[in-house]
């Protein structure tokens, strides 16, 4: 508005200045009049011209006040929505946490449970056929004849039958382990474990062996 009064004004002050000039020459009586006019069109322009910058500045303060509110409403939205994110994040993890502390609970309770309820299969009937007993959750206690350490991984022959001269050497199971442990060779174990069928192996004869073979998931004294 102040840039258009402007214009208007300075091109009606020059109309009026030529006019008054042609008038004064023609002395025609209205050179007054368009003098007149000219002071009007000076005032018009004066005005534009006043006007225009305060417009200017007016506005600047409106815009960037309007921009620092949109950011602010946008940074409380991220908060907002990063705040949202962590606690579902949270309450998942607490979610996870528990869910696996339940599954380690059900699985001790269970461990112990088959533990509690284990016994050992007749050597016989186990030697005859051990694949028919796979899967089978087993205890015995017998005499260690060898034990073998190899990282972290531990295999024991061990006697299971007890006669009156001891733990026969004849009637021996293998036994695997995912561990150590600070047995050695005569000391007494009782192992936990599940039969998985026949382990075969080579005498230091040279004779083909096979042997009950048991997956211990615990040795004890």
């Amino acid at each position: 508005m102040g840039q258009f009064l402007g214009i208007i004004g300075i091109l009606g002050l020059l109309v009026c200045i030529v006019l008054a000039v042609v008038s004064l020459i023609r002395k025609n009586g209205k050179a007054k009049k368009y003098f007149g006019f000219a002071a009007l069109s000076f005032v018009m322009f004066v005005i534009g011209v006043a006007v225009s910058p305060t417009e200017e500045v007016s506005s600047d303060p409106v815009t960037e006040v309007e921009a620092e509110v949109e950011e602010e409403v946008k940074t409380e939205e991220e908060i907002a929505q990063e705040k949202k994110e962590a606690e579902e994040k949270a309450k998942e993890e607490e979610a996870r946490e528990k869910e696996e502390a339940e599954a380690e609970k059900k699985a001790a309770e269970e461990l112990a449970e088959k533990k509690a309820n284990a016994e050992p299969i007749e050597f016989k009937q186990l030697e005859k056929n051990p694949d028919r007993y796979t899967g089978e959750y087993v205890k015995y206690t017998g005499e260690i004849v060898q034990i073998i350490e190899s990282d972290d991984y531990t295999n024991i022959r061990l006697a299971v039958t007890k006669d009156s001269y001891g733990y026969s050497f004849d009637e021996i199971i293998y036994i695997e382990y995912d561990g150590l442990t600070e047995f050695v060779e005569e000391d007494v174990v009782t192992i936990y474990g599940t039969v998985y069928g026949s382990h075969d192996y080579t005498s230091q004869a040279g004779y083909e062996l096979s042997i009950p073979g048991v997956l211990a998931d615990e040795i004890t004294e």
